[in-house]
Parts: C-alpha cells; sequence; structure tokens
C-alpha cells in the first residue's frame, strides 16, 4: 500500500484521524482498523452534501430531474455495493493479525460515463446531466487495491456492479412509489 497523498482537506481529515488512532494505539494499546472504503452505493443511501454519484444519479432519474456531473465523464472510481462493506467491517472486527490498515472497495475501474449508461441501461431512460468544468481536486483514476483485505481478512466483494445497482435502483424505485 503506497503512502497517501490527499489534495483535499476532507482526505488530509481522513489521514490525520488515521495518523491519531496510530498514535492513540502505540500509547494506550488501542486495538483498532481503519477500513478505506472507497465509493460504496446501494440501498438507504441518499445524495447529500454531494455525496453518493450513484445515489444521485438514481434518485434524480427516477424523478426525471437534471444532474451535476463535474467533468468529461472520463473520471474512473472504484464502487462497492454497501452489503461487500459489511462483511469487510464484520471481517475487520474480528481479525487478530498486527494490520491496521484495509482497503475496501471492488478493486475495479469505472468511469462516470459508464456508471452514467449502466443506469440509463437498467432505467431503460437517458439521463438529464448537466456537464460542468472539471474541478481540480478530482483524481482522473482512484482504483484501489484489495490485495491486503483478502490476505489478511480473507474478505473480497462478492456482490457484481451490476447486481448492486439493480438492488438499488429497486430501492429507490419502491422509496419514490411510496413518497
Amino acid at each position: 500500500m503506497r503512502a497517501p497523498e490527499p489534495i483535499t482537506a476532507y482526505g488530509i481529515s481522513k489521514l490525520a484521524i488515521e495518523k491519531y488512532l496510530a498514535l492513540y494505539g502505540h500509547l494506550h494499546r488501542l486495538d483498532y482498523r481503519v477500513l478505506r472504503v472507497t465509493n460504496p452505493f446501494g440501498p438507504f443511501q441518499i445524495p447529500i452534501k454531494n455525496q453518493g454519484l450513484i445515489a444521485a444519479l438514481v434518485s434524480r432519474a427516477i424523478r426525471n430531474e437534471a444532474i451535476e456531473i463535474w467533468g468529461d465523464g472520463s473520471v474512473i472510481r472504484d464502487f462497492i455495493f454497501v452489503d461487500d462493506v459489511v462483511d469487510a467491517l464484520i471481517a475487520a472486527a474480528n481479525d487478530r493479525s498486527d494490520v491496521r490498515l484495509f482497503n475496501i472497495g471492488s478493486g475495479q475501474g469505472r468511469s462516470v460515463s459508464e456508471v452514467i449508461s449502466s443506469i440509463e441501461l437498467c432505467l431503460d431512460t437517458k439521463l438529464a446531466i448537466d456537464w460542468k468544468p472539471a474541478r481540480p481536486v478530482d483524481l482522473p483514476v482512484s482504483i484501489t487495491a484489495v490485495d491486503r483485505a483478502k490476505d489478511i481478512l480473507g474478505w473480497m466483494p462478492t456482490t457484481s456492479f451490476q447486481a448492486g445497482l439493480e438492488k438499488t435502483i429497486e430501492w429507490w424505485q419502491r422509496r419514490i412509489l411510496r413518497a
């Protein structure tokens, strides 16, 4: 795992928390684990504070609302379904190794354009996208290596992107119909 080089205040604050945990672990023998979860999605995620691309796209698509996308759609991210995140949390809670940091993701990258196309295909509709200029804080590619979680925790994601997307869309459709 290479050393993180955050380029946002949010990323720096997350790294600082990891460092404080390590310090507290050293001083007080705290047994902790840090799971660096990449772009989780699934039922019950609601798009607030510009978090959750998939939740934002699906919720707005079902309501026939436009969504702002920063950049040209080529940015690549690693998306992980929430059930797999829960499995990773359980595995980490049961871990007794000396390893403290784990990346939790699918280990596969998808561009924003690919995510949009997948949602359009599932919903059989064209999404209304309001394309905005790219931001300097958006890394072109962010795919996480999950080898350590596999080797130490015995964890690997089991939900395909497509299956997770279908479950997410079903949840949103039920939610919107009840509203």
